[in-house]
């Protein structure tokens, strides 16, 4: 198996770390711009230029928020990656709680997953570097 680049690595770890609060932030961020402003009582544009039709606009929102892109673009990498990992049967649940443990919870090592999953450290080890190798792929990072 070839070794992760470091830069690689780094940013894999912190996309599964920060999944939970990008899921969170992505779904408040769309929330609070499908239901931002309400639309004119009489339906006419209050603002010069501006267009009549509400479900354009909203759309239109949608698609121009940077952040909200970025948080879709991420989550769904880190999804598609997390899903890849789910095709051996015999290691799926191990790898699925490897990283439940390991970066969705406060104070989890390396050792401490071993000794929860009744596993060797190094097998820990070589599970996480097989995880961050593939979500460090479908995120585009080895590129």
């Amino acid at each position: 198996m070839a070794r992760i680049p470091l830069d690689a690595k780094r940013r894999a770890e912190q996309d599964l770390r920060n999944y939970p609060r990008y899921i969170k932030e992505r779904d408040e961020r769309r929330y609070d711009l499908l239901h931002q402003t309400p639309p004119p009582p009489d339906g006419m544009p209050k603002q010069k230029g501006a267009t009549s039709d509400t479900t354009f606009s909203t759309v239109v929102k949608l698609v121009q928020n940077n952040r909200l892109e970025f948080l879709e673009r991420t989550c769904a990498g880190v999804e598609r990656s997390l899903a890849i990992l789910d095709y051996d049967p015999d290691t799926q649940w191990r790898k699925q709680r490897l990283v439940e443990l390991l970066y969705w919870r406060e104070g989890y090592t390396v050792e401490k997953v071993a000794q929860e999953l009744k596993y060797s450290a190094r097998a820990v080890y070589r599970w996480k570097a097989d995880i961050l190798m593939t979500v460090a792929e479908g995120m585009g990072y080895l590129a």
